[in-house]
């Protein structure tokens, strides 16, 4: 009884002399050769029984002298991808693959929730690499991660670096429309007589709004002694105004503005079924959010019912599309959309015009059409989520 304690207590010693890694230490000295062979020489060298999954394969060179063991295993099998695991006296060897048999062996699992994107995003900005090892909810917005511990770590880094607060930007946009006569001939700084001083100096040269669809960039000063005699032009019938909303938009997010009338028309068959139509002015915007400048891709476009001189209707539409970097606090200018107006004036003989029955005598209608040019004025302030 007492040679069996022994044999026990010399059993236990040696068992913990083996499992101390700074004690058990490693000489590899291997040219291209086959990697399963290498870690039987680590077995024998150490005592330490290492169980390699059929997964495991390769050929390695490799200089080691002296080196602990978990060392020369990092150094051996990481950068195959393959990972170890230290189990009750012994290393389970394999690789990093789900396929793998023994892929559960090595590997734990974690559930992270995602704060401030959707799992769509995280699927197109994450590498190839860690997507096998990943499972998505949409429902939850939460991402179950199966790997070895190592690439756990290195995918919560990674993780951290795109799952954060996107910037926002503050848009404010006016929608207006121009006498085209007035646009032809005039520049910005034209738009009343007198020319405020501190504005003499600014080189106007190629700032003249018939522009198609290239836009430049005006200084906020400018914008606000526009936008005054903007409304000075409204009120002498020669531009209107639409809107001059405030809109909140995320980086690399769309918004929309709309601005005119829906209509409702029902459609005859078999069935009798509505539809909307949407006529007016609408600016579709997508937002790119830098340090000093945002990017805006925007697509105005305006529609109008015409007379197609049948029972039915048509609308018209024009589109543009331009993408300008405005600085903070300055105003993008878009023009390149004509917008026709046309309408219907009864003229009449005064008194004479009055009398029934010959007052049709003296009366008529004359049509007219006018061209204006829509412009589309975005200032962007940057806002911190």
């Amino acid at each position: 009884m007492i040679k069996k304690i022994a044999i026990l207590i010399i059993f236990i010693f040696a068992y913990c002399l083996i499992w101390a890694a700074d004690d058990v230490r490693v000489t590899l000295i291997y040219q291209e050769d086959d990697l399963v062979m290498a870690l039987n020489e680590i077995t024998l060298q150490t005592g330490i029984n290492i169980i390699v999954d059929d997964s495991v394969g390769g050929v390695i060179t490799v200089d080691l002298v002296d080196v602990p063991l978990e060392e020369a295993l990092d150094i051996i099998l990481k950068p195959k991808d393959i990972f170890y695991k230290k189990m009750d006296g012994y290393y389970f060897v394999c690789l990093a693959d789900p396929r793998a048999r023994g892929f559960t062996k090595i590997s734990e699992t974690e559930l992270i929730t995602l704060d401030y994107i959707n799992v769509s995003e995280l699927n197109n900005l994450i590498s190839d690499y860690y997507k096998v090892f990943l499972k998505m909810d949409l429902a939850s917005n939460k991402v179950s991660i199966t790997a070895p511990k190592v690439i756990i770590t290195d995918f919560k880094k990674v993780l951290s670096k795109i799952d954060v607060p996107k910037t926002q930007v503050s848009v404010s946009v006016t929608v207006l429309e121009i006498s085209k006569e007035l646009i032809k001939q005039r520049s910005p700084a034209s738009f009343i007589l007198e020319i405020p001083k501190h504005l003499t100096s600014i080189n106007w040269e190629g700032m003249e709004l018939d522009i198609s669809d290239s836009p430049f960039t005006i200084s906020a000063d400018i914008f606000n002694w526009l936008s005054m005699n903007m409304k000075i032009l409204e009120e002498n019938n020669l531009a209107k105004i639409h809107t001059n909303p405030q809109l909140l938009l995320m980086n690399g997010q769309q918004a929309s503005l709309f601005v005119g009338e829906t209509r409702t028309m029902l459609v005859s068959g078999e069935v009798l079924t509505s539809t909307t139509v949407n006529v007016g002015v609408a600016v579709n915007m997508l937002a790119r959010v830098y340090p000093d400048f945002v990017e805006l891709t925007l697509t105005p476009e305006v529609s109008h019912f015409t007379d197609s001189g049948s029972t039915f209707f048509s609308v018209y539409r024009n589109q543009v599309s331009s993408t300008v970097r405005v600085p903070y606090g300055e105003t993008a200018v878009i023009g390149g959309i004509t917008v026709e107006r046309s309408s219907d004036n009864k003229t009449k003989i005064p008194l004479i015009g009055e009398i029934p029955l010959i007052r049709y005598l003296f009366t008529g209608t004359k049509q007219s059409s006018t061209e204006r040019e829509l412009l589309i004025l975005v200032t962007p302030a940057k806002q911190e989520s």
